[in-house]
């Protein structure tokens, strides 16, 4: 069956939607940083030789001259201060990445730490030898940086933007009251009031007005909330990542009649369509991150996502898993 080439619209540029995007994109970006270079300073404290991808350079190198300077001298205490050193360097991403979540000054200064981690990586090249291998964590630097750099500038267009909360208080609902119940007639003084007779008119007029206003239109700037269930992503087509193993791999998301395909972009690293069968769904649901969902199979396996407006992409799962 051919898939109809439709998207789910982007948040327009310039959005306060489209720079939450991409704040929480670094942020997200900033953790897994934190994270894979946890494991790689306690591979080099253990002496292992294995060492991840997307990962920050001095923490790792600190424990790795550690370790060597232990196995040459045989000195424990070598091997505890630079671990000590390169945990600490470490815990720094991980606090960025938590006060961030409440204050976004704290992306910049994540953008500038990775930045000087960059910078000594470049450095230490230079005093002992570039290999081959280093192309790759030359790339994933630059990758991480652009979207810390991202992340930065989008903090700082939002810290521009009023609250989103004041956006609809800046138009105001027309209230139209009779004048004859407000304002004197031409010969009379402004004191002068009106007949015992006529008081219960006046307060049968003023308890209406609040349900003429009720029903009175607001005007085409209120947001008018849409019935569950109308979101079907058959045949269309959205931007997405999908986790394979540490590598958040970027393409897009197809979703047909009987199941979806992930499609990855040719710049990853890992490349390739990745299908799921609605009928091997089990469950869906949202995952830590603001952007992330977790597609649960039958047979066990857990395929994380990173989507826009996941919690539609996830009510429709629910709607077509078998």
């Amino acid at each position: 069956m051919a898939l109809r080439n439709q998207r789910v619209p982007a948040p327009p540029k310039g959005s306060r939607e489209a720079y939450e995007f991409s704040y929480t994109r670094g942020r997200s970006n900033l953790l897994i940083v934190a994270a894979v270079t946890l494991v790689n300073v306690f591979l080099a404290l253990t002496g292992s030789n294995t060492y991840f991808l997307f990962s920050a350079s001095i923490p790792y190198y600190v424990a790795a001259f550690g370790r060597f300077d232990y196995e040459i001298y045989g000195i424990l205490s070598y091997l505890i201060v630079s671990g000590m050193i390169a945990a600490t360097l470490t815990a720094v991403y991980f606090l960025f990445w938590g006060m961030a979540k409440r204050r976004r000054g704290w992306m910049y200064a994540a953008a500038v730490c990775f930045a000087l981690d960059s910078v000594g990586l470049i450095l230490l090249n230079l005093d002992l030898g570039f290999a081959s291998s280093d192309i790759l964590d030359y790339l994933f630097h630059v990758y991480v940086m652009y979207y810390l750099i991202t992340g930065s500038i989008a903090a700082h267009k939002l810290a521009k933007m009023p609250p989103p909360e004041t956006a609809s208080s800046d138009y105001s609902v027309p209230v139209m009251v009779d004048e004859t119940l407000t304002a004197p007639a031409a010969n009379e003084s402004p004191a002068e009031e009106l007949p015992a007779q006529e008081t219960p008119a006046a307060e049968s007029s003023a308890e209406e007005a609040p349900a003429m206003l009720a029903e009175s239109p607001v005007g085409e700037t209120e947001d008018v909330p849409q019935p569950e269930g109308l979101n079907d992503y058959r045949g269309q087509t959205i931007p997405a990542n999908y986790y394979r193993g540490l590598e958040a791999v970027g393409g897009k998301l197809s979703f047909d009649d009987t199941g979806m395909t992930f499609h990855s972009h040719a710049f990853n690293i890992q490349t390739g369509e990745a299908r799921i069968e609605y009928k091997d769904i089990d469950r869906a649901q949202t995952r830590g991150l603001l952007t992330e969902i977790s597609v649960f199979t039958k047979d066990g396996q857990d395929h994380r996502f990173v989507v826009y407006h996941r919690n539609d992409v996830i009510a429709y799962l629910e709607r077509v898993k078998g």
